[in-house]
């Protein structure tokens, strides 16, 4: 894949993600779940604008990484392309279990 068109996938990623935050963020409980115990109680959990913002932060600042580290290159790198795939899958999976749980 030519490095304008991971440019563009990512991006669009990164839109694709603040999209859906805007759209589930209304039905997001107040507290964020963040860690589980062993008896699947919530141990902690941080307020929704922290914990979607951090989500936010990560993503935007690991793709502009893959973006910026590579702008000599012709293509970004496998593994770091598909570590921001992976990322926006990862924060997608925890949004939408956290919005229907």
């Amino acid at each position: 894949m030519k490095k304008n068109m991971q440019i563009y996938v990512l991006i669009g990623l990164t839109l694709g993600f603040l999209v859906l935050l805007f759209l589930l963020y209304p039905g997001l409980p107040e507290q964020f779940p963040m860690q589980w115990g062993v008896d699947g109680k919530v141990n902690y959990s941080f307020p929704k604008l922290v914990a979607v913002s951090g989500m936010t932060l990560i993503q935007v600042a690991f793709h502009g990484f893959s973006i910026f580290t590579h702008r000599n290159d012709t293509k970004i790198p496998s593994k770091d392309f598909f570590t921001s795939l992976l990322i926006f899958g990862i924060f997608t999976a925890i949004l939408t279990f956290v919005y229907f749980a």
